[in-house]
């Protein structure tokens, strides 16, 4: 089974940058595992009545799995925000992403990050250096 991981942007649509990550690895199928950050704006959309819920954050992601593809995706969340209360449902575009994380092939360190100023995590690319 072959492993993708990657990164979205502040500011970056979750959505859109999962179908484009996808596309761009030729991705026909797929799951999604795990997801860290926060949004600062979730879209949600419940599957049997299809009414929409959409909330500023900032929101913390707590839970995410779903399956995606290079010609469409179906995830479900769950986001905490401030209070600590949860919410959740069927994933839609308008989740922005204000901060996120990357793993493959990377030893992690929490530092500043410019341009949020939350301290998160970091990685140093160890594959070029292991297998050079």
């Amino acid at each position: 089974m072959k492993q993708h991981i990657g990164r979205l942007m502040s500011g970056e649509d979750m959505i859109q940058g999962i179908e484009e990550f996808c596309f761009k690895h030729n991705i026909k199928a797929g799951y999604l595992a795990v997801a860290v950050g926060s949004l600062s704006r979730v879209s949600f959309r419940k599957g049997y009545s299809k009414t929409k819920l959409i909330l500023k954050g900032p929101f913390e992601i707590v839970s995410i799995e779903g399956i995606v593809s290079k010609s469409g995706h179906h995830i479900h969340m769950a986001v905490s925000d401030e209070s600590f209360n949860v919410r959740g449902g069927h994933v839609i575009g308008g989740c922005i992403v204000h901060t996120g994380e990357e793993l493959e092939n990377y030893e992690l360190n929490r530092s500043k990050d410019l341009a949020t100023e939350y301290k998160t995590m970091f990685g140093k690319d160890i594959a070029k250096a292991c297998c050079e």
